[in-house]
C-alpha cells in the first residue's frame, strides 16, 4: 500500500475522514468539484457507491468486541498509521472530517476543518472518553476542541454549544443535484421507524435491539399505520424478516434524501438518530436513550 499511496498523494490536495455518509455527504456539498483529488480514510462498513468519486479510498477495519483483540487491534493500528503520517507529511494536504474515531488521532498534527458527525457535536461529554484509546491512541480534544481545529461545518439541529461557537459556520446540505438518483414512490400516512447500528456496535444484543424496536411499534403506532422501516448503513438486520408487511427503505441512502418522497401526513420516531431532524411530518417521536440501561451508560442521558 505504501507504494500506492506514494502515488497517489502526488494527485491528492485534500484527505477526508468519516465514520458515516452524513460527513461524507457534508463533504460533497462543501467541496464536490474537488472528490477527485481528495483521499477518504473511512469505516469499511461505508459503500463503494458513497465513495466511488474519490480519489483512493482507505478502509479501517471496524474494532473487534475483545478486550484482548481490541489492545492488539490498537497496537496493529499504531505501526499503520505512522507509517500513513510519514506519507502524509511529505506533502501539503488540506485535511477535512471529523476528529473522535480511532482513526483521526493523527489530525493534530496539523491544522483541520471539522465536519459534523451527528448528535454527539452538539452534546458531546468529555467524560465520556474511552480509557483504552486515550491510553493506545491518544489523548487529543475532540469534536472541535482541539487548538488546531480551525473550523467546524454544522447543520445546525440542535443549540451549538458556546465553547466551539466561534469556529462554526452553518450550512444545509445541498441535494439538487442528488436527489433526483434517490426518488422512490410517495410514502404517506405511514408510521416510519429510523433504526440505529446498537447490537453491530456492541452496545446491546441483536435480541435487545429488536425487542425494543418491536416495543416501540406496539406503543407508539396506536392508529396502526403502514409501517416503514430506515435502517443504519451499517446495520446487518434484515427487517423485512423480522416483520411482516413493513417496508424497509434503502439502508444506503441517507435518510435526508427521501424527503421529496416522504409526505406532511406521516409519524417518524427513532431512539436518537439525528436523521429524523432533517425532515418535515406532522409528528416527531425522539425516544432518548432512557429506554434501555445499556443504551444510557453508553451514550448517556439524550434525549429530545
Amino acid at each position: 500500500m505504501k507504494k500506492k499511496l506514494k502515488e497517489i498523494l502526488n494527485q491528492a490536495n485534500f484527505v477526508l475522514l468519516a465514520a458515516n455518509t452524513h460527513t461524507i455527504n457534508i463533504y460533497k456539498s462543501i467541496n464536490n468539484k474537488k472528490l477527485n483529488r481528495t483521499i477518504l480514510i473511512c469505516h469499511e462498513e461505508i459503500k463503494n457507491s458513497e465513495v466511488d468519486d474519490f480519489l483512493y479510498v482507505i478502509y479501517i477495519r471496524k474494532l473487534p468486541k475483545n478486550l484482548l483483540l481490541k489492545c492488539l487491534f490498537y497496537i496493529n493500528y499504531r505501526i499503520i498509521n505512522h507509517s500513513i503520517k510519514n506519507e502524509f507529511n511529505k506533502k501539503d494536504l488540506k485535511y477535512f472530517g471529523v476528529d473522535h474515531v480511532f482513526f483521526a488521532d493523527f489530525l493534530n498534527r496539523y491544522e483541520y476543518i471539522l465536519i459534523e458527525d451527528g448528535l454527539l457535536n452538539y452534546i458531546y461529554n468529555s467524560k465520556r472518553k474511552n480509557r483504552l484509546y486515550n491510553f493506545f491512541i491518544s489523548n487529543n480534544k475532540t469534536y472541535g476542541r482541539s487548538d488546531k481545529c480551525s473550523k467546524i461545518y454544522l447543520t445546525g439541529i440542535r443549540k451549538i454549544p458556546n465553547e466551539i461557537l466561534n469556529k462554526v459556520e452553518l450550512l444545509s446540505i445541498d441535494k439538487k443535484d442528488t436527489l433526483n438518483d434517490y426518488y422512490g414512490e410517495l410514502i404517506k400516512d405511514s408510521f416510519i421507524l429510523i433504526t440505529q447500528p446498537l447490537s453491530e456496535d456492541g452496545v446491546i444484543t441483536e435480541n435487545e435491539k429488536i425487542g425494543i424496536y418491536k416495543n416501540i411499534i406496539l406503543k407508539y403506532n396506536k392508529d396502526k399505520k403502514n409501517i416503514v422501516i430506515k435502517p443504519h448503513p451499517r446495520e446487518k438486520t434484515d427487517y423485512s424478516k423480522l416483520f411482516k408487511d413493513t417496508k424497509v427503505m434503502n439502508k444506503n441512502t441517507p435518510f435526508e434524501y427521501f424527503s421529496n418522497t416522504i409526505a406532511y401526513d406521516n409519524v417518524v420516531i427513532t431512539l436518537f438518530s439525528t436523521a429524523i431532524y432533517n425532515i418535515c411530518v406532522r409528528e416527531k417521536i425522539f425516544v432518548g436513550t432512557k429506554i434501555n440501561n445499556k443504551i444510557l451508560k453508553y451514550f448517556g442521558d439524550i434525549s429530545e
